[in-house]
């Protein structure tokens, strides 16, 4: 009896005899044999369209281009299946050496039998490439992740290097102006040096944060998505921002209601207090009304975009370009929100895609003082088709909002 999902096997053999048997063993073991092929070239073929859960091959094939047999042709069959479309491969040989096993196992091949098969080592053999393919896949997969990651880190490493010149340099020379010259200087122009090397100092802390809190979050392997209470985040998010001067004259819309959408909750509250700290400190026009707008607008592709809108002078379509880089130009407010490249780093680590229009179309909401069509920075996060309903936090989940809030130095 055929299990419910049995699995699905592919047999190679350019002989009919072994090529049936083998079959039939698969379907005595409770395997779905899909397909059945004759030599190398045939055989990625039928893998590429059909897909196996594993292929059965044996090792010496006739060539079908010379009609040579080729003593390897299951082995160079099952390179060209590792590199085509990746497939648990076991090998079927007439004989076994050391220098085989090697090589197969080289190129990908999970397991190999020696003839006469016989369903028991049939069903072994499988179930070890199956095994060792997942294997392989899962640490091809962390390789990959790794090499991204240390990229990416090398990449803000190297930038934070290159970004942290500046302020020093400023430091530096307003320092030495301030030992050589102090006597020279009034009281104004020593206060207005201190305080730029005050503000470059910030600066510098304020990258060494960015970096810190890269490096932690690179060590967290998985987070918690749960459906969020979107309202209750923006409300938390404004209630942060309260010791912004700028927030005392404006007015922020909020919508009445939220698209429903899942992610992690602490993590999209410091991207809310992020856009709308830059928003308010950089995003108001010269003359009032000031007002920010946000919102959400569900996607074609089952996600939720979600907005801050500003009615400022906009941003130049050069400096989009770099706004979600390493170190952006855009100043950081001291003690506000993570940087845009943070940002994004979340968003994407939650399945999502951050972006910024600018200039923005306008929508008829404008009123005659906003001239400037200001600049929308956007994230999307995935729709869910159930309302939020209150969960328990685990300990966890505080335990990592805490962390990422003292790594930002509140």
């Amino acid at each position: 009896m055929i299990p419910e999902n049995p699995i699905r096997a592919l047999v190679v053999d350019d002989e009919a005899i072994p090529n049936s048997l083998v079959q039939l063993q698969l379907e005595q073991i409770g395997y779905k044999v899909i397909g059945n092929a004759y030599d190398g070239v045939e055989a990625l073929k039928l893998t590429q369209t059909l897909h196996p859960d594993v292929v059965v091959m044996d090792l010496r094939m006739l060539d079908p281009h010379t009609g040579q047999e080729d003593r390897i042709a299951g082995l160079k069959a099952a390179d060209a299946i590792q590199k085509s479309c990746p497939t648990p491969v076991v090998v079927v040989t007439a004989y076994e050496s050391p220098e085989l096993v090697k090589q197969a196992s080289s190129i990908g091949v999970g397991a190999y039998l020696v003839k006469p098969t016989r369903e028991k080592d049939l069903e072994r053999a499988i179930t070890i490439a199956l095994a060792r393919f997942r294997d392989f896949t899962e640490l091809q997969r962390l390789h990959t992740e790794l090499e991204r990651y240390n990229a990416e880190l090398d990449a803000f490493a190297g930038a934070v290097a290159q970004g942290l010149k500046t302020p020093l340099k400023s430091i530096i020379e307003h320092a030495e102006a301030l030992l050589q010259r102090q006597k020279d200087y009034s009281r104004e122009t020593i206060l207005e040096q201190v305080r730029t090397i005050n503000r470059e100092s910030y600066t510098i802390l304020n990258m060494s944060k960015e970096l810190l809190l890269l490096a932690r979050l690179r060590r967290i392997d998985a987070i918690e998505i749960h459906p969020l209470d979107m309202a209750d985040i923006v409300k938390n998010a404004q209630t942060r921002l309260q010791g912004l001067k700028e927030l005392q004259t404006v007015s922020i819309q909020i919508p009445s209601t939220w698209p429903s959408t899942e992610g992690h909750g602490t993590w999209v509250e410091e991207i809310w207090v992020s856009l709308l700290s830059n928003a308010i400190k950089y995003g108001l026009p010269q003359a009032p009304p000031f007002r920010i707008e946000i919102g959400a607008q569900k996607q074609p592709n089952a996600t939720v975009r979600f907005w801050v809108r500003d009615f400022g002078p906009g941003i130049s379509t050069a400096l989009q370009e770099e706004l979600f880089a390493p170190v952006a130009q855009l100043p950081q407010v001291q003690g506000q929100g993570i940087s845009l490249h943070l940002v994004r780093y979340l968003v994407q680590r939650m399945g999502g895609e951050v972006g910024v229009i600018s200039p923005v179309e306008n929508t008829g909401t404008e009123t005659p003082t906003e001239t400037s069509a200001g600049s929308l920075f956007f994230f999307t996060l995935p729709e869910i088709t159930a309302p939020y309903r209150p969960y328990p936090t685990p300990p966890e989940i505080s335990a990592s909002a805490a962390e990422l809030r003292r790594a930002m130095g509140e």
